[in-house]
């Protein structure tokens, strides 16, 4: 994760990118990768992106 191009927020594993203030969710398991968008759409609520964090239904949908 490049902290020049993206801030931590006060949640776990949540980061906003400074210039276009969308959300990154860094997941690690079942494998580490990341989800910044859901249906298409970039994350830009904070409180969707805790959701996507929190529910392990929808990581293993967007790992896969």
């Amino acid at each position: 994760m490049n902290l020049n191009v993206y801030e931590k927020t006060r949640y776990q594993n949540i980061y906003r990118h400074k210039k276009n203030k969308n959300y990154v969710v860094m997941i690690s398991k079942p494998v580490k990768s990341s989800i910044a968008t859901m249906n298409g759409e970039k994350i830009y609520k904070l409180d969707e992106a805790v959701k996507i964090r929190d529910n392990p239904k929808i990581k293993l949908q967007k790992v896969k």
